[in-house]
């Protein structure tokens, strides 16, 4: 949805142009898309990504999220480490205040 809404925007034009923004937003779009099917290829596209341009930078949250929560899923006895910051990881539950402190 986010993508169609993109596509019709005014500022679209300088994705028709000569510049990187094309590049960035195909590089960045892609490395999303694959964010949980194949966090590898992500990791490598978000790169490329911030190759191009240097906000690219930031797309290293999205790649550091999503290392967090597999570490979270996959060793469910360390979960007691990350307790206090349950809440940002895991959306639409809410924390029992008595577990986190």
């Amino acid at each position: 949805m986010a993508t169609l809404l993109y596509c019709i925007n005014p500022a679209s034009v300088f994705c028709s142009a000569a510049y990187t923004e094309s590049l960035f937003l195909a590089l960045s779009f892609a490395g999303l898309w694959h964010m949980y099917r194949k966090p590898w290829l992500a990791t490598a596209l978000l790169a490329l990504a911030a190759s191009a341009r240097s906000n690219g930078i930031l797309s290293g949250w999205f790649v550091l999220h999503n290392g967090l929560q597999q570490l979270m899923r996959k060793w469910p006895r360390h979960k007691v480490l990350f307790k206090h910051q349950s809440a940002v990881f895991e959306l639409g539950s809410k924390p029992n205040l008595r577990e986190v402190f």
